[in-house]
């Protein structure tokens, strides 16, 4: 699958991304707000693996690498996947160099305009570290708003939703 946005173009990832893939999710500075530590290779292979499985299983959604339009450089991930029957997870990583630069919000942006397409989908989550103010202030310019803290695996994080059927196009 393929989508874009203004300066960016969305592929479904496939088994030739997993270089970029692991340069992402092997960078202390990208996973810090994530799983707070840099990947091993062997958990970065596996969690890859995990991606192509998901995206194999769900063909309308799943984790997109997301490079520029123009130069076609690899900047990140965007993943759009099913939380439950009718709730999809929203979720993206960046290189640090794109950080600052508003990719994030046009990124997070045009998924939720994807996520608009499938009438299934009625609302969005994003699951945040609470210390992660960047992200938050993305969710809050996407209109996603907080609605619980709890932890995951004894890590905080914040939930924050975006209801689609209220905003549906």
């Amino acid at each position: 699958m393929f989508f874009s946005s203004t300066r960016l173009n969305y592929f479904e990832i496939v088994p030739a991304d997993q270089a970029d893939y692991m340069s992402m999710v092997m960078n202390a500075v990208v996973m810090k707000y994530i799983t707070y530590h840099a990947l091993t290779a062997d958990d970065a292979r596996l969690r890859f693996n995990k991606v192509i499985e998901t995206n194999s299983r769900y063909p309308d959604l799943g984790y997109y690498s997301v490079r520029l339009k123009e130069g076609n450089a690899f900047l990140g991930v965007v993943k759009l996947i099913y939380a439950t029957s009718d709730q999809a997870e929203v979720g993206y990583m960046l290189k640090p160099e794109y950080w600052g630069r508003h990719f994030a919000s046009e990124m997070v942006n045009r998924t939720i305009e994807y996520a608009r397409t499938i009438e299934r989908i009625k609302e969005l989550i994003a699951v945040v570290d609470p210390e992660n103010a960047a992200s938050i202030q993305v969710l809050k310019k996407c209109n996603f708003y907080l609605f619980k803290t709890e932890p995951i695996d004894n890590l905080p994080a914040d939930f924050y939703k975006l209801d689609l059927d209220c905003n549906r196009e």
